[in-house]
């Protein structure tokens, strides 16, 4: 008969095993569903490109899901290599733009600029990467893409979220010119229930994120997805927005900030983030929806309470969760505490840390209550 200790090493390995087969769920494109076409552009801006394309690319094609390639601008206004970059952008069933001209960078070639304009007018999908928001304020075609951007305040409307979370347009000339306070931890609310926040907490807190206030724009065509608090002017402004351009998507966001001499960008190892991104390119390309959250069901929430000794006591670390349930799954401030501590995503190559929404259910019971009955039907706001 088996000592005990064998007995109890065995039970051990074999619940191990069984929590890495439930959490980890493989994300990789079928036949019938073929990886979607990703086109990154780089190659020059005021923060880290190089950074940002390399953190992308891991994110990206650790899911499975995507094929990515770059394309990489001249750097200065005088390159020849300008007559030569001439991407090809109907090949892509999504676009992502880092691209940024701010403090004296070259503009697209105006052929580059057509061609753009076309793919998105004629059904492509364009992420707007942070940055990528601040570039060629003289393109007015692209104003209208980005729907709202970094611009003076003669440049357009501003969008602003009032308390109870109605769209109010600031016109041209009032108000400040875009700007943001310090990166800090922002608490993101959304809007609707818009594909990309399937399931997603009411209300989540993300690190390190910017709050553009009085961003500027035609902002026509437009829904904003979520928005966050700014302490400068005390007043909420937009994190996320779509714009539809013709039968083209874009999506904008300030999140994914990555400055010069950043090491592990927090902004890019959030779990949060790194979930919207994923959704968000499905959601560009036209394909379901299908990235989950990692946790969400109560009773997995249970098993692994009742488990914990063996995760503390295991020396390999179990992948983090991306969400920390505290709204939806009534756990303690200790299963909390624990959850923080002993979980780490595997499917990404960079190491997210811990978003947490938070976590106030009676307050979150009001407010769903509140937001189903005002906007029943609706995936978020139209400005």
């Amino acid at each position: 008969m088996p000592s005990t200790g064998i007995t109890k090493v065995v039970t051990a390995l074999g619940t191990f095993a069984l929590l890495l087969f439930l959490f980890a769920q493989p994300m990789a494109a079928t036949p019938s569903q073929p990886r979607i076409r990703v086109l990154i552009l780089d190659g020059f801006s005021n923060h880290d490109w190089h950074q940002t394309t390399a953190l992308l690319r891991g994110i990206l094609e650790a899911s499975g899901l995507f094929r990515v390639s770059v394309s990489t601008a001249p750097s200065t206004t005088a390159s020849p290599a300008w007559e030569q970059w001439r991407p090809n952008f109907s090949d892509y069933d999504v676009v992502i733009q880092t691209c940024n001209d701010i403090g004296g960078g070259p503009s697209w070639p105006r052929e580059v600029q057509i061609a753009f304009e076309n793919y998105v007018r004629n059904g492509g999908g364009v992420l707007v990467f942070h940055s990528g928001n601040n570039a060629f304020p003289d393109w007015p075609v692209y104003n209208q893409m980005i729907g709202l951007g970094w611009r003076n305040k003669q440049q357009g409307d501003a969008i602003t979220i009032n308390s109870r979370e109605r769209l109010l347009r600031i016109p041209p000339g009032q108000g400040e010119n875009t700007g943001h306070d310090g990166r800090s931890d922002v608490v993101v609310h959304r809007l609707g229930d818009h594909p990309i926040h399937h399931s997603m907490p009411r209300a989540w807190k993300t690190p390190t994120l910017e709050i553009y206030y009085y961003a500027r724009g035609p902002a026509k065509h437009m829904r904003v997805l979520s928005y966050g608090y700014d302490q400068h002017t005390r007043m909420n402004w937009p994190l996320e927005w779509t714009v539809r351009f013709g039968r083209g998507r874009i999506y904008s966001s300030t999140f994914g900030h990555v400055w010069k001499g950043d090491v592990q960008p927090p902004s890019l190892r959030c779990a949060g983030e790194q979930t919207l991104l994923l959704r968000t390119l499905q959601w560009l390309a036209r394909r379901p929806v299908t990235v989950a959250l990692i946790f969400r069901p109560r009773r997995r929430l249970q098993f692994v309470r009742r488990y914990r000794f063996l995760l503390l006591r295991s020396k390999t670390q179990i992948d983090r969760l991306l969400f920390n349930y505290g709204d939806r799954l009534h756990a303690n401030s200790s299963s909390r505490r624990f959850l923080n501590r002993n979980f780490s995503p595997p499917f990404f190559r960079t190491r997210p840390n811990y978003c947490q929404p938070r976590f106030h259910p009676c307050a979150h019971a009001r407010r769903d209550r509140r937001q189903r009955s005002s906007r029943r039907g609706h995936g978020g706001r139209d400005a």
